[in-house]
């Protein structure tokens, strides 16, 4: 029993980061942002049935991104989305992971946006 006890208190403090760094996005229009440059993963629960696009953007210390470059990836239920940019038919109830990651230098963060298209 000690034993069990002991593997499932390193299992926890092994995952503890990487679990960290997971959060969700419950509403349409949201947006957060990793701690620190990424990579950065978010669960968006879709609140209802829509077209939705979601995107990525580095920011920097000011919370300000450059439009004038790419400046993440971005990765849908593991495939690569083109310009850090998904566009889906969410379903109500419907669980879509996302991941980010810079690919500029100097950025604080990684922020990923779920969004009705413009």
């Amino acid at each position: 029993m000690r034993a069990i006890l002991i593997l499932a208190a390193a299992a926890a403090l092994a995952s503890g980061p990487a679990l960290a760094q997971a959060q969700t996005i419950e509403a349409v229009g949201g947006e957060k942002c990793s701690p620190g440059r990424g990579p950065f993963t978010v669960t968006f629960v879709a609140p209802e049935e829509a077209q939705l696009e979601a995107t990525a953007k580095a920011k920097n210390a000011q919370g300000e991104a450059d439009p004038a470059q790419d400046t993440a990836n971005l990765e849908l239920d593991g495939k690569a989305c083109a310009k850090a940019t998904c566009r889906f038919k969410a379903s109500k109830g419907q669980s879509y992971h996302f991941k980010a990651t810079a690919t500029t230098r100097g950025p604080s963060n990684v922020c990923i946006t779920v969004a009705r298209p413009t």
